[in-house]
């Protein structure tokens, strides 16, 4: 023990404090808004740049136009075409769970299934004709589960810096 504990048993022991950050939470609605926007932002510059890239391929064999949309098969949803949209709309899902989480700081779970359901509300809502039953299952399946994913990781992320 030291000399000034043994003088008074009652003083509080000599330990370095820090600082106590307080966290605050964020709103929600912009949450909501920051990840739709980001997600949708995500999947339509990312499929365009898809459909831009699978044309030059194409059409650089010397296909006809109308040769081309066919190929690429966008009713099949096991065409290379369907495969990659599925998995750049489950990044932009990601992304977007991921940005509500981290600016809404509370409720990210539920935040996030909320997201999700608007998520696969547009796409049904903005949806080509070319969707079919099969194909919008596996969308709402993949964007449910990589918003949950990037939730899931923006979470974990808040919880280290939070920890210290």
């Amino acid at each position: 023990m030291s000399e000034e504990r043994k003088a008074n048993p009652y003083a509080p022991p000599a330990a370095p404090l820090r600082e106590v950050r307080t966290w605050e939470t964020g709103s929600a609605a912009r949450g909501l808004l920051l990840g739709f926007l980001c997600d949708m932002g995500t999947s339509i510059v990312g499929i365009a740049i898809l459909i831009a890239a699978m044309y030059a391929l194409l059409s650089a064999s010397g296909a006809p136009e109308e040769a081309i949309f066919d190929s690429m098969g966008m009713d099949d949803p096991t065409s290379v075409f369907s495969i990659s949209a599925m998995v750049i709309e489950g990044l932009g899902a990601m992304l977007g769970g991921w940005v509500c989480a981290r600016v809404a700081r509370h409720s990210e779970y539920r935040l996030a299934a909320i997201l999700a359901a608007l998520i696969v509300a547009a796409g049904f809502a903005f949806g080509g004709d070319f969707d079919t039953p099969t194909s919008k299952l596996i969308d709402t399946v993949v964007v449910g589960l990589s918003t949950m994913l990037g939730t899931w990781l923006a979470v974990r992320r808040t919880r280290r810096e939070r920890a210290g």
